[in-house]
């Protein structure tokens, strides 16, 4: 019997039950604050989900040997959304002090958010990083998890700091363009792009090395 469909469920149930947990708090807290503040989290974990379902669709195309366009086609939206999953962190700049709720809940209640987040994305790119490992080998497949990390971490600068979205991409490609040239062609004059940028690439890639580790000890330790 093939275990792999099996491991996809349960990978999948335990994702979704901390989608539901991480629901759960903002729920308590609407009913207990009598407010509808940190609502817009539901709309980031949504987000976050989405790159790993076209991971999934990309890893379906691959494995069932369909025509190339459909994997090349989910990997590409798969590398304009990942971004979102790690960029629910930049949420704990919406921190603020209120007297209806202590800190400390609503710090962990993003913390919560932030942690389902950075795993969806982490699955998403182990899928795809498999992919490349079983088309390419391990030097580009460790090279694809670099890159994309990169692209993340820049991603998340234009989410949080130029407002930009994935699906500008198609909706206002043309500023989207003029922005992201200026800052490539101009990095000098753009500091602040290039530190949140590799900062946020930092914590996707040793996330991903901490996350690959246990992963792969958990297997050695089922064998």
């Amino acid at each position: 019997m093939n275990d792999h469909p099996k491991k996809i469920i349960v990978d999948f149930g335990m994702l979704a039950a901390a989608t539901l947990f991480c629901f759960c708090f903002v729920g308590f807290r609407i009913v207990y604050a009598g407010r509808t503040g940190y609502i817009y989290l539901f709309w980031n974990l949504f987000l976050a989900w989405i790159p790993l379902l076209f991971a999934i669709a990309a890893e379906h195309f691959y494995n069932k040997k369909k025509p190339s366009s459909g994997f090349l086609i989910f990997g590409f939206f798969w590398m304009l959304f990942f971004p979102n999953a790690p960029y629910i962190v930049t949420d704990f700049s919406h921190l603020r002090v209120s007297l209806s709720i202590p800190l400390w809940f609503d710090v962990v209640m993003i913390a919560s958010f932030a942690g389902t987040g950075i795993l969806l994305g982490l699955c998403s790119l182990q899928i795809m990083g498999r992919l490349t490992l079983q088309k390419f080998g391990a030097f580009w497949s460790w090279l694809f998890v670099v890159i994309s990390s990169l692209l993340a971490g820049f991603g998340i600068y234009l989410g949080r700091y130029l407002r930009w979205n994935s699906w500008d991409v198609l909706l206002n490609p043309g500023q989207l363009f003029q922005d992201i040239s200026n800052r490539i062609l101009q990095p000098l004059s753009y500091p602040q792009t290039w530190f949140i940028s590799f900062l946020f690439a930092a914590l996707v890639i040793s996330s991903f090395l901490i996350f690959t580790h246990f992963c792969e000890y958990r297997h050695r330790k089922k064998n």
